[in-house]
């Protein structure tokens, strides 16, 4: 949809999947019914548990050596170092940074934050800020370089999910900073624990959307289709025995919003970051659609 301003577009699209469920299961009746929302129910508890038992063995072998290799290749010498120290300076602190003592902390791999403030607030006999602002601009500068190397041939979600990894000031990098600034080879550690630590997680959510997505539309089509043979048809269903079923229609179609969510959220973090953020700002405004968006973000 792609525009905050037309965010009701989502409730709307809500509001129409459950009224025509509460049709189809009105005209259903209540047996009919109180089978497919079991169907439906059985189809979200097993799409999403099956996706979610597999989605880390599925990244782990078979798209992490990719993204490993991938990562390397945009890491050329000393890039992560340099591409940080032109963060610094590009602060209004009026500093010019020394890579060789930016290589030295980094590669010290020991309390690695605490000494970068300590040296920027020597670098010119005076300090430049508070302690605290300074490492929130510090892990700001992690953030940013991290996302431009992730960002070069990966997807853009999993690039902004590593740059908010850390961004978070209480994200300790200690073991990571070495591995950026080795000697010939060491970059390789450095793409793998990138692969393994800041973008493992944004991957294996694209792997569960993507397989529970699949479960979900097969699981359905296979129990309805039971359901279809197995269930007498019967017109002579009662007046109250089509309310009750459009009742269950109610169920039936937060369901189905719910599943239409999951489908939504895989595709906008396939997309770029920005659609994505533009996206979730026309979500954080709807009524009803915004609940089942953010359950799936959750689980």
């Amino acid at each position: 949809m792609g525009n905050e301003e037309y965010w009701w577009l989502y409730d709307a699209a809500a509001a129409v999947l459950i009224i025509i469920n509460i049709i189809i299961s009105a005209k259903r009746g209540l047996v009919k019914a109180a089978f497919h929302i079991v169907g439906c129910i059985l189809a979200v508890v097993l799409a999403f548990s099956m996706s979610g038992s597999v989605s880390a063995s599925i990244y782990k072998n078979t798209i992490r050596s990719s993204n490993i290799d991938k990562i390397y290749n945009s890491m050329d010498s000393d890039y992560f170092v340099t591409q940080f120290g032109n963060y610094l300076e590009s602060l209004d602190y009026n500093i010019v940074v020394k890579k060789e003592k930016l290589d030295s902390i980094f590669a010290s791999g020991t309390d690695v934050d605490n000494q970068l403030i300590k040296y920027i607030n020597n670098i010119n006999g005076k300090k430049v800020d508070s302690d605290n602002m300074l490492l929130k601009k510090i892990h700001e500068g992690y953030a940013k370089v991290i996302q431009k190397i992730v960002g070069n041939k990966l997807s853009k979600y999993a690039a902004a999910s590593a740059a908010e990894i850390l961004r978070d000031t209480k994200t300790n990098i200690d073991d990571f900073a070495p591995l950026v600034c080795a000697s010939e080879g060491g970059y390789k550690a450095g793409a793998t624990y990138i692969a393994n630590n800041y973008i493992a997680q944004a991957y294996q959510e694209m792997i569960k959307l993507f397989i529970f997505t699949i479960l979900f539309i097969l699981i359905i089509m296979i129990t309805f289709a039971v359901v279809r043979s197995a269930v007498n048809n019967d017109d002579h269903t009662s007046a109250a025995s089509h309310a009750m079923g459009g009742i269950i229609g109610v169920v039936q179609g937060g369901i189905i919003v719910f599943a239409a969510a999951a489908i939504i959220r895989l595709y906008f973090i396939m997309g770029s970051d920005t659609s994505l953020f533009l996206e979730n700002k026309a979500i954080d405004k709807t009524y009803v659609f915004k609940y089942a968006y953010n359950l799936i973000m959750k689980i």
